[in-house]
């Protein structure tokens, strides 16, 4: 004989994700912006069909769907020599060039945007992992630190393993000048999805609290402060350091 469970004790499975590219502007834009944060609510079908009407283009729309509910909308068009794959939100100038996305759309639903994004728009987040470019930090006499790696550094098996996105240490790009354009566009587009301010998250620290970071997993920055003075203490520690003292704790249990 069989016991009855309550609701509340089965697992819930999180929700279903779908993306999806279609040709044109895709009628859920609307169905998004008026769920979006207020700020976003006039990215809606009639604005980019005017944008469209006015700069030009063959729009194409990502979409990506939350138990068949659309949640994001992100239009784009071709830029550029066809060679390069690239692609840009149709639009005037930033931050009016940018997508509607649902108020409660949560980080897994990025993560399925940006892997249908990549699968779309390959070229331009292909260079940024192709492309090697130089990093330098330098106090006169004391410190010469430098580095040459990828923006955005792939694992083996083609997973994100780092980030780097420092404007106080990048150093001037020595390029090949048939890739100067295109990795610029790339470098923009990367910049501006990383101050978008629906992917980003912001706390306020309080005295006495210590706020770790993994500075190629987690990119983070501070707001300006006017009212007051603060004091903030910080210090940086080699990871290799770090998981060879943990490793070597864990052995001697």
């Amino acid at each position: 004989m069989t016991k009855p469970m309550p609701l509340d004790e089965f697992t819930r499975l999180p929700p279903a994700l779908t993306a999806d590219c279609v040709d044109g502007l895709a009628g859920g834009i609307d169905q998004v912006a008026a769920h979006a944060a207020p700020a976003h609510r006039f990215l809606r079908y009639g604005w980019y069909d005017a944008a469209l009407q006015a700069y030009g283009g063959a729009a194409r729309t990502l979409t990506v769907a939350r138990e068949g509910e659309t949640v994001a909308a992100l239009p784009f068009i071709a830029k550029g020599p066809a060679l390069l794959g690239m692609a840009e939100v149709p639009g005037c100038y930033w931050p009016f060039r940018s997508f509607p996305v649902r108020a409660d759309a949560d980080v897994e639903m990025g993560k399925a945007l940006l892997d249908r994004l990549r699968r779309e728009v390959p070229d331009a987040f292909a260079l940024l992992t192709r492309r090697a470019v130089p990093f330098r930090y330098v106090e006169h006499g004391r410190v010469d630190l430098r580095s040459r790696a990828p923006l955005i550094e792939l694992d083996a098996e083609g997973e994100v393993a780092a980030v780097r996105y420092n404007n106080r240490s990048i150093a001037p790009f020595d390029l090949d000048p048939d890739e100067v354009e295109a990795f610029y566009d790339a470098y923009r587009r990367f910049g501006r999805l990383l101050h978008d301010p629906e992917l980003t998250v912001g706390f306020r620290l309080a005295p006495g609290d210590l706020f770790l970071v993994d500075n190629q997993r987690v990119l983070h920055g501070r707001r300006g402060f006017s009212a007051g003075r603060r004091w903030l203490q910080g210090c940086y520690a080699d990871k290799d350091g770090l998981t060879s003292t943990l490793f070597s704790l864990e052995a001697s249990r």
